[in-house]
Parts: C-alpha cells; sequence; structure tokens
C-alpha cells in the first residue's frame, strides 16, 4: 500500500518528519496485521480449515541521514509512541474486537485490514503533532485515491491533488508519485463509466458517453504546469531524479489516435498491465526519495487548526 504523503492543503505529519513516519509505517502495517489475523483466529478458531495468506510485505531499507544530538533525541522519545499510538484513542473491549472479527471470512478479514489503513493514512495526511485539518467529503470517499494506495506498493510516496504556492498564487495540482527511481506526474481523467476520450481535438478532448459530447479541458496543459513545477524545485535543490508524466482514466477509453503528446495514455483497458508493472518495483525506499519528497514539502501550502487537546503521535 502506497504512503500518503500530502492531501490537498492539509496538514501533514511526514511534512515533520520523512524518515520517521516512512519507515514507521511500514511497521503500524506489519504490527496491524499481526495483531488483526490473531483477533479473527481467535474469534473463529473452531470454524477456520484453511491457512489465512498474509498481504505480501515489501521489503525496505531506510536511509538514515546524518542527526545530531537533539534529532535523535527527539526520534528515540516519539519511537516510544508504538505501533498503537497511530490507532484511535480509546480501543474497544476485548470483547467488542473478537465479535467484530466473529464470522468474518479470510476475504473480509483483509478488507478490513486495508480499510483500517486507509484511515489511517487519511489521519496521517491531514493531522500532526499539534494541528489538524478538516477532511473534505469529496477526498474522504474517493474511491480513485482508495484504490490506487491499495493497489500501488509501499514504496511509493503519494501527494494527492496538493496545493503549491506558485508565483505568489496558490495552485493545486494532480497527483504526484515519487518511487524510488523517478517522479511520476500523474493526471487522472474521471470521466464517464465506458466514455471514450477523442485525443485528437486540440485544447480540448471530446468526451463521447451515451449518445453526447462532452468538452473537457486537454490533459496535456495542467500537466505541463506540474512536470515544469517538480523539475523546478529537483534541480533548485540538486536532486536526480527523472521526471514522467501519466495519464490516467480508470474507467474510460482513449482513442489514441493522432495522440501526439509525451504522456503516457493509461484507460480501462490498459490499467490491469500498468498496475501489475507498478508492483513489480522491488527497489527500497532511496534517499533520493526522502529528499525529493521533502523539497516539494517546502513549496505546498498547508491550512490547518492546532488541536484542542494534548499533543500525541497517533
Amino acid at each position: 500500500m502506497a504512503q500518503l504523503l500530502k492531501l490537498s492543503d492539509y496538514a501533514s505529519r511526514y511534512e515533520l518528519d520523512m524518515y520517521h513516519y516512512s519507515s514507521q509505517f511500514s511497521r503500524f502495517k506489519q504490527e496491524r496485521w499481526k495483531k488483526m489475523k490473531a483477533a479473527w483466529l481467535e474469534a473463529n478458531t473452531s470454524s477456520i480449515n484453511e491457512p489465512l495468506e498474509e498481504p505480501e510485505p515489501v521489503e525496505e531499507e531506510w536511509f538514515k541521514a546524518k542527526e545530531n544530538f537533539f534529532r535523535r533525541t527527539i526520534l528515540k522519545k516519539r519511537c516510544r509512541t508504538t505501533i498503537e499510538a497511530a490507532m484511535p484513542e480509546k480501543n474497544p473491549p476485548e470483547q467488542d474486537i473478537l465479535a467484530f472479527y466473529r464470522g468474518k471470512t479470510k476475504e473480509q478479514l483483509i478488507e478490513a485490514f486495508y480499510e483500517e489503513l486507509f484511515q489511517s493514512q487519511l489521519r496521517w495526511a491531514s493531522s500532526s503533532l499539534l494541528e489538524e485539518s478538516t477532511i473534505a467529503p469529496s477526498l474522504r470517499y474517493n474511491q480513485h485515491l482508495k484504490y490506487f494506495l491499495r493497489e500501488w506498493p509501499d514504496n511509493f510516496f503519494v501527494l494527492f491533488r496538493p496545493v503549491f504556492h506558485i508565483k505568489s498564487a496558490p495552485v493545486e495540482l494532480d497527483i504526484i508519485v515519487i518511487t524510488p527511481t523517478e517522479i511520476i506526474c500523474m493526471f487522472l481523467l474521471e470521466g464517464k463509466m465506458n466514455s471514450v476520450f477523442d485525443t485528437s481535438t486540440g485544447r480540448f478532448w471530446n468526451e463521447y458517453a451515451e449518445g453526447t459530447i462532452t468538452k473537457t479541458l486537454n490533459p496535456a496543459i495542467p500537466m505541463q504546469r506540474m512536470t515544469s513545477m517538480a523539475a523546478t524545485i529537483m534541480e533548485a535543490d540538486g536532486i536526480e531524479l527523472p521526471i514522467r508524466k501519466e495519464i490516467i482514466a480508470p474507467g474510460s477509453i482513449i482513442d489514441r489516435k493522432g495522440y501526439a503528446g509525451s504522456a503516457e495514455l493509461i484507460d480501462k483497458q490498459t490499467l490491469p498491465a500498468w498496475l501489475e508493472a507498478k508492483k513489480r518495483n522491488p527497489s527500497p525506499v532511496k534517499r533520493a526519495q526522502i529528499q525529493a519528497a521533502e523539497a516539494l514539502f517546502k513549496h505546498t501550502l498547508t491550512q490547518s487548526r492546532m488541536k484542542n487537546r494534548p499533543p500525541s503521535d497517533q
């Protein structure tokens, strides 16, 4: 499951310490699965007749920067807040936990596991130790966000609809994915189910669906702005990661006749193979990848409020 670093202009704990939270996510994921599986086994001991296959973990090597004494001391204190700190403040009684798992199938357990991970992702990407932001329903229930986070591997860092400060003005971009080997600027083309996009019509693409024609701005225009911004930031910080462009239409078909753009086009027909290729990225998280995320954070905007309760690293 990919890591959601930034969501819109919300506070994010990753901005405080990329090294700490990126490594903590993998620990949280593994520990949470062990606890959920144990509770499920306990609740269904008499009815389980087959071994439970675990979601495949991603082996990662975490690159640590040289830290001064103060930074090391802070990290030690943070690490004392174990995986449970990422869970809700009040855990339900054990009997309620067992009742929740009783009668659930293996597939239902795995779905519950990924749903809990997604909710944790949202908390991490909308709050820090002292600040919090209110997530808009359009993002909280965004099925594309949930789907791609689940399908991409742990070593992918995602900025979803981040707001950047560009030339004294806030600008919302689409999706930036930082992998161990490259930065991918993605544009999510959300058309009607089974519609067809015509790419040969210049500034606007025509979307054909159910006998109607709808014009949508050619994604190459916002894509160019996004890639230019990312390239400028990487160059300023001396980070050498190639930048690639992708246009994704998960529920539609893209007619490539006449397409002359440089972005890779992915539609519902090519989506499965595209996702499979993403999953085959075995590289561990790289130092340049962490640095790229930190460089982008310096140019993002954050709208948040102070927490009313005492701070906790949850």
